[in-house]
Formats: C-alpha cells, structure tokens, sequence
C-alpha cells in the first residue's frame, strides 16, 4: 500500500515536470484542463479550467474550453492534465533568517523531554568539534515532565567548555550554560533589563534562562554571521517556502544589514519569492534606516514599508503581557517591553514618514496597550484614518484580545495578523496559563471578523512549520494534525475554506498594500500560482494538511521544482499545441 502511493506521486511529479519544462520560456501561454480557483473581491470562491498568462501577468483565466480554443496557435497550450491551480500562497508572518538557523543550528523542536534534548545537544557537540557557539532553538517544557523551565547546570554536565545558547520554541526565552553567562558577564548582581528578565535560584543567582529583552544580555557576545553567508542562507531558505507554495513572505521584523541583502538579491533577479520586509525596531540600525524608505523593487520582488515592535513576550514563557495573573502562577502577569510612552517615541518618526506601523502583542494587555498606541498615534495625523485607504497598521499575532476592545480595534482600521498553527499547537498550554473562562477573545478569529476587523495568515516560521497547509488545516478545523484529532478547540472560531484561503492570499496582499497587483488570478495581476494534488474544496478536513505542492509559479515563472531532469523542454510544447 505504502509503496503504491510512493509510486503514485512519483508519476504525479514526471506528469508536473513534463507539463511545467517548458512554461518558463514561454512569453505567453496557456494551461488548461485544470481545476482552477480564485477569489473575488468578496470572498467568493470562483472556478476557471484554464489560466491564460502574458509575459508575467495573468491575461485571463476561462471557466470553458469554448472561450480560449481560437487562441492563436503561436500561443503555447499545456495540457493541466485535471491538476488543481490556486494563487500563491502568502505567508504573511515568518521570520527566514531564523527558519535557516534553525536547519542548520541545533532543532530541539521534536525533544520531548530534556534528556532528549541534552542528548541532541551533546551529539551536535560531538558532530561539530570546530564550532565555538553552539547555537540552537526549538525546547518547549511544556512538552517535559515535570513541565519546568531548564537550567544552566544541566547543559554544563553535558558540555562546559564551550557557551550554549539554546531559544525557546517561540523565540522569547533562551537557556544558557555556565560558560556562556560567564563570556556575558552575567551574575547574581546583573540587574534585569526593562521589558526582560533573569529568572534567578533562592539564592538569587540567575538560572540560565533568559526572557524576552534578557536575551539580549547573551545573544549580543554571539559572533555575528558574515553577510555573504546570510546571503545565501536568504536565497536557499526562500526556495525552501517556493517549494511549500508559498510564493510571497512577510518577514517579521529584521535587521537594516537584512534589507540590504534583500535590496542587493532583488537587483540581481535572484529572490525566488516576494519578499515584503518589516524593519525591527530594536535593530541597531533602525534610526539609520528610516530616512530610506520605503523601498520597492521594479519587479515587486521586494518592498520595505513597514516596522516591527515588539510589545509583549509569549504566553509559554509567560512573557505575554496580561490584564490579570497567570491561571498558572499567581502574582504574574508577563512583561511589557515598552511603555507607552517609550513606544511612541519609538515609532513617531516612522509614523510620520507613513511607514506601516506592525506591533507584535500576543497577550490581552499587550493588545491593550497597542491599540492605545494606534489611539496616540491616529490623534497626530486623523487625516491618515479618514482616508479611503488608511496606513493598515498591524497587530502581529492578536492572540488573546480583550473583546471589549474589539470594537476599537476595527475603528482604528487595524488589521490583526494571525498565525492559525498557534492555535493548535497552544491550546493545552493556553488554557493552562489563562483558564477557561478567559479564552473568549483567544485566537478568536471569528469573533475579530464579526467586528469588522480584516485577518491576514501566517505561520511565525519558525516557531511552527511553514507548510501554509498545516496553517489553512488549523484555521478550518482547528484540530491537530494526527490520525485521531481530537475536537475542535473553540469550534465556534473556525473559518470556512474560503475565508481560510482568503487568510493567505488576498488579505495577506491588502496588508501588504499589494491587493492590486497579488492575492487573487485576476487579469492584470501577476501570475504568481500553485499546481497542488489534490481538490481544497472536497477532500475531507484530515485530508488539507496532507496537500501535496506540484509546482510554484512566480510572475508566470516556475521557481520549483528547478530542474527539468528529463530534458523535454521542446518536445512538451509540441504535443501541448
């Protein structure tokens, strides 16, 4: 059985290989016999059977052979063989750098228990003799028993000569060894930093885990990576989403040395994908960089609008900023790295300049004081929401929001960017640090979209997978991925398929400010596809995080996969007329 479906998808690949070697060449073809979907402006689904490229814009798509058989015979025709066509996919939150660290450094992200963990570290250490830091990411104690943060003693005993810098699964805590506090400077008397903390033994001294802007304090003694070497992690990590189907990223919050990678890799033709970049605030560089913008590429590869702060920490490190204490840990109620005060100054200048101003808050008091900072910001220029097309600031993640605030939340014209995955992944551990009778406003994105409020999709690579399949199963059923889900957690919150898809192309394009030219195969558009194995709209909920991608099209050109390993390029396009 197993070797049958292995057999079976090898001959789907030969059959999207033949009917894909020869599209890149083409300046103006056409692929018909597929089972084509787009939405319209209000969500629709709508249906086509061929799709009608020129150049790399799509010319037109038809719903029946009888409107595209007088093409002209010069115009090259491939048969789509009843393969499923959808736009592109967006990931509208991840972080590239950070998913190629994470292949390449130490990946925590299966250990289900910290000796697991510890043994993965020590035979990385063993593999790699040469390497001064020993640099990983993936660690989640929920996921341990007992379910208790780390500490620094249990990485000396597996190695002490050497630092240890290990994040946290979703990047807002880290654990140390001895060696790498002492390179830091870190003791009992290092005081913890505004919006961070230290978390310290009974006798004070720290432990070696380090939350939120504690970080910084170790991460800064990190040699840092040459640009070339970031370079190219860049172009290998953007094909990796090409072949997931993912033809555009929001990259969440980089450095000013980050975008000019990017300006450098978009003057040379060489992004795979788009490339829609947001500024961190906490970037050295950030000051330096605000004067420059924005930034487009001719060709729509790349754009710089927009800045990231980050407001709050996450709740599995109980770093996200809430009203009221942890169910879980009485007395504590998470950290704001900001205060509001700080934060307007942080922004102003970019504000000012119309910069898209992206907030991460996850908690409901780091919402809170978000949309405070909207309010500060929106009474400066009150013009700028009046506007038929107001600046589209964004909250990044909106996971837990006060749903007295919802209201405010849609007047201010915001636009909350979630990360589906996180409510699959959260669920057990979110119920733990909230209890259930404050999970009204938790990944409510229903609730956001009753209010008006428009939702764009990511995933938060690489906190979770960047497979935008597991993003779309996870909005639809909100049930894991497993071969016995359980329930649907907060059912009342999923999204239908439409609104799902709509999640990851043309609400990610609007918040971008791309809707024009992305998110939907309409004509004029750019023709930025998928070929997937399977129909989005009748195989059964278990089945849509199974999806399978065929073929990744970029302004009408395939991306992935690159090579055309049976060289049939001039006899394809014969037998497609």
């Amino acid at each position: 059985m197993i070797v049958n479906k292995v057999c079976k998808y090898t001959i789907s690949l030969v059959c999207v290989w033949l009917l894909t070697c020869t599209l890149s060449y083409a300046s103006e073809w056409l692929i018909y016999n597929v089972q084509g979907y787009t939405l319209t402006a209000q969500n629709q689904l709508k249906t086509f059977s061929a799709l009608h490229i020129s150049d790399d814009k799509v010319k037109a798509i038809y719903q029946t052979s009888n409107q595209w058989l007088q093409l002209p015979s010069t115009i090259t025709k491939v048969n789509g063989q009843g393969y499923v066509i959808l736009p592109g996919l967006t990931d509208a939150h991840g972080h590239v750098l950070g998913l190629g660290y994470k292949q390449q450094n130490i990946d925590l992200t299966a250990s289900r228990s910290k000796h697991a963990a510890l043994q993965k570290i020590k035979q990385f250490a063993i593999d790699h003799p040469k390497q001064q830091w020993l640099i990983g990411r993936g660690w989640n104690q929920m996921h341990w028993q007992p379910q208790t943060y780390p500490q620094a003693h249990d990485l000396d005993l597996v190695i002490s000569d050497r630092p240890i810098w290990l994040r946290r699964v979703d990047g807002h805590a880290a654990w140390a060894n001895s060696k790498a506090m002492k390179i830091a400077g870190i003791n009992a008397n290092t005081p913890d930093p505004e919006g961070g903390q230290i978390l310290r033994n009974e006798k004070g001294k720290p432990t070696g885990i380090f939350i939120d802007r504690a970080m910084d304090l170790v991460r800064t003694h990190i040699p840092e990576t040459q640009a070339n070497e970031k370079q190219q992690l860049l172009k290998k990590t953007l094909l990796q989403l090409a072949k997931l189907g993912i033809t555009s990223v929001h990259d969440a919050g980089v450095s000013g040395e980050t975008l000019a990678l990017y300006q450098q890799l978009a003057q040379q033709h060489q992004l795979p994908i788009r490339v829609y970049a947001m500024l961190s605030a906490s970037a050295d560089d950030y000051q330096q960089w605000l004067p420059k913008g924005p930034i487009f590429s001719t060709d729509n590869m790349f754009t710089w609008r927009s800045i990231k702060l980050m407001f709050d920490g996450a709740l599995g490190s109980r770093g996200a900023a809430l009203y009221n204490d942890y169910a879980d840990a009485p007395g504590q109620q998470g950290l704001l790295q900001y205060s509001l005060d700080q934060a307007i100054k942080k922004v102003q200048s970019a504000f000012q300049q119309g910069l898209q101003i992206n907030t991460h808050a996850i908690g409901d008091r780091g919402n809170g004081t978000a949309l405070k900072l909207y309010q500060r910001l929106a009474k400066t220029n009150i013009k700028q929401l009046k506007h038929k097309q107001p600046g589209r600031h964004r909250i990044e993640h909106a996971q837990i929001v006060d749903p007295n605030d919802m209201d405010l939340f849609n007047k201010l014209h915001l636009i909350a960017s979630v990360q589906p995955t996180h409510a699959t992944s959260d669920r057990d551990m979110a119920e733990q640090r909230l209890g259930p009778k404050r999970l009204d406003g938790a990944y409510a994105w229903q609730r956001l979209k009753q209010h008006g409020i428009v939702l764009t999709g990511g995933s938060d690579f690489p906190v979770e997978p960047a497979n935008p399949f597991y993003g779309l199963h996870a909005a639809i059923t909100r049930q894991e991925r497993a071969l016995k889900p359980r329930a649907s957690w907060l059912p009342s919150q999923r999204l239908s398929r439409e609104e799902a898809l709509a999640l990851f192309t043309q609400n990610a394009a609007y918040a971008a400010f791309q809707e024009k030219i992305l998110g939907t195969l309409e004509p004029g558009k750019y023709a930025d596809f998928i070929i997937i194995d399977r129909d989005l709209f009748s195989i059964p909920d278990n089945s849509i995080w199974q999806t399978q991608v065929m073929a990744t099209f970029v302004a009408g050109k395939r991306v992935w996969p690159k090579q055309d390993p049976f060289q049939l390029k001039a006899s394809t396009s014969k037998q497609s007329n």
